[in-house]
């Protein structure tokens, strides 16, 4: 989260994309999702995600297929919950005023690209799917990643799915206001 908000507090360009460090971007994402995104004028551009390993293996996640996140088209997030299967901020790209005064909560264990991204989806007036593999994301195979470590730590997760749960609400409660 701190890492990815300095990353905000010093954007200059007109869009944003998020790459953790070990994973790998597509030979032509950007162009690909800048082009789509100037083109289409959307908000978000959400490309197809693929994980791979240590063996070099890759496969796509079988969630978003079967929910239809990777169906390239428009993407509402009142009625399309595909979006939904994709909370983390990889693979997409962010037009920056639509992310200007959003940060992630560095006070989360885990869970804290989820606000982000579901603000993110809510504030969009267009988000568009493509059918390009635009991230691969690296799978440990070990205990040593922040995934694999919180996932032992169920009840203390717990806890931090009903905060994000209050916060979603109050989100959703202003924009509610704001209309």
């Amino acid at each position: 989260a701190k890492a990815r908000n300095n990353g905000l507090n010093r954007m200059k360009g007109s869009y944003v994309l998020f790459v953790d460090s070990d994973d790998l971007l597509g030979e032509d994402s950007l162009s690909i999702m800048i082009d789509t995104a100037v083109e289409e004028e959307t908000d978000i551009v959400i490309g197809k995600t693929k994980r791979f390993n240590s063996n070099q293996k890759e496969w796509e996640i079988l969630g978003h297929v079967r929910n239809g996140l990777n169906t390239p088209g428009i993407k509402d997030p009142f009625s399309d919950n595909s979006l939904y299967y994709a909370m983390g901020p990889a693979a997409k790209l962010f037009k920056k005023e639509l992310i200007e005064n959003e940060y992630f909560d560095e006070n989360k264990r885990f869970a804290e690209d989820q606000l982000f991204v579901f603000s993110a989806y809510i504030k969009a007036k267009k988000i568009q799917t493509v059918d390009y593999f635009a991230y691969y994301y690296r799978v440990r195979e070990t205990d040593q990643s922040l995934t694999q470590t919180y996932k032992k730590e169920s009840l203390k997760n717990l806890q931090v799915l009903i905060d994000l749960m209050e916060e979603t609400e109050q989100k959703l409660e202003l924009l509610k206001v704001t209309e």
